[in-house]
């Protein structure tokens, strides 16, 4: 281990004892680590549900607060795994929607992630659609272990840290200089913007109505709706449900 907080989110069928065991295995200065606090390893029902944390947004910012307390006690970040077996079909939306919040959320933190999927209990469509919320996927090939950055910005970012100019960069991947640079910088810019919006329960409960109704409001554009991730989710600016409210 680094100077970095760990936090390994345990799910069936490895419990958080059995993960400790298996850890110890490979790491003998795991009980050290322990006792330390500097590494936590918990079930995902004390985590998330035990700790009153079931709201998604409570969920996300308790990330962001482990971060602080990590930082505060001098380390140099927060390192997190959380392994996702537990969601059950009719939860699936509301993952993706906590996905995409986590992935625009974590980047702009000291805070690396890394989501454990059982590919045997998921369909091809929720593969795509989970891999396509991932800036970078690791994958079982050949025996080992195998990092593929997921998107043009992830190849753009590799490419920079191997001291490539703009020009260089647009030119190997058939695009312009003035697109790799919006691709690696505008993006963030848009993450930030993203963290002030609200998801769709919050946005009706300000407004005090069902989530339907605020679905039809934005449907017959008597709302402003952004959409954003693969499959569109719809996110609200606090101004806009403000100027709302004031009509």
């Amino acid at each position: 281990m680094n100077n970095e907080k760990c936090i390994w989110v345990t799910s069936d069928p490895i419990s958080s004892k059995v993960a400790y065991n298996e850890l110890n295995k490979i790491l003998p200065d795991t009980p050290k680590y322990v006792s330390s606090n500097q590494l936590l390893i918990v079930d995902h029902s004390f985590w998330y549900v035990d700790r009153g944390r079931s709201d998604d947004n409570n969920i996300l910012y308790s990330w962001v607060r482990a971060e602080k307390g990590a930082l505060e006690k001098g380390y140099s970040g927060l390192c997190v795994i959380g392994v996702i077996s537990w969601i059950k079909r009719d939860s699936w939306e509301r993952l993706v929607d906590y996905e995409v919040a986590v992935d625009l959320l974590l980047s702009l933190q000291r805070i690396l992630a890394v989501c454990c999927y059982p590919l045997a209990n998921l369909e091809i469509d929720e593969v795509v659609e989970m891999v396509s919320n991932h800036a970078l996927v690791i994958i079982g090939h050949n025996g080992r272990l195998v990092a593929i950055g997921n998107s043009r910005r992830a190849k753009i970012c590799v490419a920079k840290s191997n001291d490539l100019s703009y020009t260089t960069i647009g030119s190997k991947m058939g695009i312009s200089r003035q697109r790799a640079h919006q691709i690696l910088n505008g993006k963030r810019k848009y993450r930030e913007m993203l963290t002030d919006m609200l998801i769709s329960t919050e946005a009706a409960a300000q407004l005090s109505i069902h989530v339907n109704t605020l679905r039809r409001w934005s449907n017959e554009s008597l709302l402003p709706v952004y959409r954003i991730g693969s499959r569109g989710n719809r996110r609200f600016k606090t101004e806009d449900i403000e100027k709302f409210l004031a009509k």
